[in-house]
C-alpha cells in the first residue's frame, strides 16, 4: 500500500511540476510576445525620429555646402536654391533665358548677376506651393553687359537667407 501512495504522490508531484512548467513557459511567452511589441514599437519610432533628424541634418547640410552662405537665426531657414538659374550660360543681349530657383514653399528667391563690381538681379519673387520660382527674361532686359557674369541664387524666409552660386559663369556676347 505504501508503495502505491508513493506512486501516486510522485505522478501528483510530476503533474503539479507539469503545469507549473506550462504555466511558466506560458508567462515567459507573454512577456516576450508583449517585450518585442515594445521595443518593435520603439525601434518604429526611434527610425521616425532619425528620419526626421536626417532630414534636418541634410537641409542644414545642404545650407552650410561650399559654396553657399546663410545668416543665423532661431527660425527656420529655406532650404538652399537649386535650379536652372540660367537656361543658356553663352547669350546674347537680347537672347532669351528662362531661370527657375527651387526652394521651400512660400521662401522668396532671387538670382543676382555680378560682373566686376556691377550687380544686376532678377526681381525677388515668392515660391509656388512646390517652392518653385520662374522668370523669362533677356540680359538687356537687365542690363547686363557684355562680359563674364557670376550668377547666385538667394532664398530668404523667417528672416533667415541662404543662398548659393551657379558653378558655370553667364557669358553675354
Amino acid at each position: 500500500m505504501d508503495i502505491i501512495k508513493n506512486i501516486n504522490h510522485t505522478k501528483n508531484n510530476r503533474s503539479s511540476r507539469s503545469k507549473k512548467s506550462v504555466f511558466i513557459i506560458l508567462i515567459t511567452i507573454l512577456v516576450v510576445f508583449i517585450l518585442s511589441g515594445f521595443f518593435i514599437s520603439s525601434e518604429n519610432n526611434s527610425k521616425s525620429i532619425n528620419k526626421s533628424s536626417n532630414s534636418s541634418n541634410m537641409a542644414q547640410s545642404k545650407q552650410n555646402s561650399p559654396g553657399s552662405t546663410s545668416t543665423n537665426n532661431t527660425s527656420a531657414a529655406p532650404i538652399t536654391p537649386s535650379g536652372t538659374f540660367v537656361s543658356s550660360h553663352q547669350a546674347n543681349s537680347d537672347s532669351q533665358e528662362l531661370s527657375t530657383c527651387n526652394t521651400s514653399s512660400g521662401a522668396t528667391c532671387s538670382i543676382t548677376f555680378t560682373n566686376s563690381s556691377e550687380k544686376k538681379s532678377l526681381s525677388a519673387k515668392q515660391t509656388d506651393s512646390n517652392g518653385a520660382v520662374y522668370w523669362s527674361w533677356t540680359p538687356s532686359s537687365l542690363g547686363l553687359n557684355t562680359g563674364s557674369w557670376q550668377v547666385s541664387a538667394s532664398a530668404t524666409m523667417n528672416g533667415r537667407s541662404v543662398s548659393t552660386k551657379d558653378p558655370k559663369t553667364l557669358e553675354v556676347q
